[in-house]
Formats: C-alpha cells, structure tokens, sequence
C-alpha cells in the first residue's frame, strides 16, 4: 500500500477534510489532495509526518475507526 493510499484511507474513515488536516500542519489544501491522490511523493519532513499523524489520531473516535 502506498503512502498516498494510506492517507485516502485514514482521511476517508476518520472524515477528515483535506482543508483541516492542511490547517493543522500549515499547509496548503491543494498539497493535501495532491499527497492523497499520489501525485505528490511522501514529505521528507519529519515533522509534518508527524503533524499529519497526530491529527489524524485526534479524531479517532469510534471503535470501527481502529
């Protein structure tokens, strides 16, 4: 699985919009969608892996989301 894959995946069943998980690591939406859809190669950065991650965790709220 790609990582493009894994982000659509998680962004689907957590319903994260790509305007939120973009605002919570100051980054652009567009950037979002275009790591979603592959057309961008996962970020070198650490720390926006990282900032992406934890929102994500964040609105984990429901069991089949685990």
């Amino acid at each position: 699985m790609t990582f493009a894959e894994k982000l659509d995946f998680l962004m689907s069943i957590t319903k994260t919009a790509n305007g939120v998980l973009a605002r919570s690591v100051s980054l652009d939406a567009s950037y979002i969608s275009r790591l979603r859809s592959g057309k961008r190669l996962k970020p070198r950065n650490k720390s926006i892996i990282q900032g992406l991650s934890a929102c994500l965790v964040r609105r984990v709220t429901e069991d089949y989301q685990k």
